[in-house]
């Protein structure tokens, strides 16, 4: 039997549509502008001539930003802090979850309470600082890493996912002689491909966008990541390594432009790469982390 749309009907599905075609244009516009301003001529940026689509293209910002090696490196050096976490978060979480969505568990509750306050309350900024200097943490790339790997939320999805996992299949494992250890990685973690996607996306996208951490644990500049770069050029109007090529074009205020935005582009394109590989897990790995079923 085919449902016939009313006018009311139609009439609400024109407004959500409009609606939503009229947010996607306005998270769409800033995108394009910037991509637009990274590639459009100086001369086009002083005047004020991009609007939405680029004006004369001019790529020799990104030919600037490759030719500085200490923003290749905290490019590289943001991969690097991403890729850890997300990996490290779920191998931490991945077996406290597991343990804690057994019913067998001895102490459960109290356990699962003392890690609520966590998620509840944190230390503060001063003695974070103190217990990553006094383990002697401070100025290494470990420190961008370690302090961050736990997440309470991030344990609770997991759990939850890993709850809805059939009791006859764990206990047809044990029948043939497996260990716990054995249906957790060979029944448990492939069953739940998607909400490990989920939170390792979570995860790295976390840690690509931390800002503070690094401005904080952070004083030798081999190990800053993109954002303290980014936020240097876009700030302070500096670029680590000093003038290259012609001295001419730092007068300009369309080079500055330009190369701001050549920065944030540099810095927001990997996650835009990088999410439409996981969306497909994305969705699908909220659901089962949030509602057992």
């Amino acid at each position: 039997m085919k449902y016939k749309m009313g006018l009311g009907g139609v009439a609400v599905s024109v407004l959500i549509y409009g609606a939503l075609v009229a947010a996607l244009c306005v998270w769409l516009y800033p995108l394009i502008y910037i991509v637009s301003s990274s590639i459009s001529s100086w001369e086009a940026l002083e005047q004020g001539q991009v609007r939405l689509l680029p004006v004369g293209l001019e790529f020799s910002s990104y030919r600037f930003i490759v030719a500085q090696g200490p923003m290749v490196r905290a490019f590289f050096n943001s991969v690097l802090y991403s890729s850890s976490r997300a990996l490290l978060t779920l191998a931490v979480l991945a077996p406290l979850a597991y343990a804690l969505s057994e019913k067998k568990l001895r102490g459960k509750g109290v356990l699962t309470g003392l890690l609520l306050v966590t998620m509840l309350f944190g230390a503060g900024m001063i003695p974070t600082y103190m217990v990553v200097r006094w383990v002697g943490l401070l100025d290494t790339r470990w420190a961008i890493i370690i302090p961050q790997l736990f997440s309470f939320w991030y344990v609770i999805l997991l759990r939850t996912s890993f709850a809805s996992t059939p009791e006859e299949l764990k206990e047809s494992a044990y029948i043939d002689g497996a260990s716990n250890w054995t249906v957790f990685t060979k029944i448990i973690l492939p069953l739940s491909k998607p909400i490990l996607a989920t939170i390792g996306l979570f995860a790295g996208v976390r840690a690509w966008n931390d800002f503070f951490s690094p401005l904080l644990y952070l004083q030798s500049k081999e190990y800053w990541p993109l954002t303290i770069v980014l936020r240097n050029v876009v700030m302070l109007a500096t670029f680590p390594q000093g003038e290259i090529g012609d001295a001419s074009m730092y007068e300009s205020a369309g080079f500055w432009i330009q190369s701001q935005m050549a920065v944030i582009v540099v810095n927001i394109v990997p996650i835009l790469i990088v999410y439409p590989f996981l969306q497909r897990y994305f969705t699908k790995g909220i659901m089962l982390g949030a509602v057992k079923g």
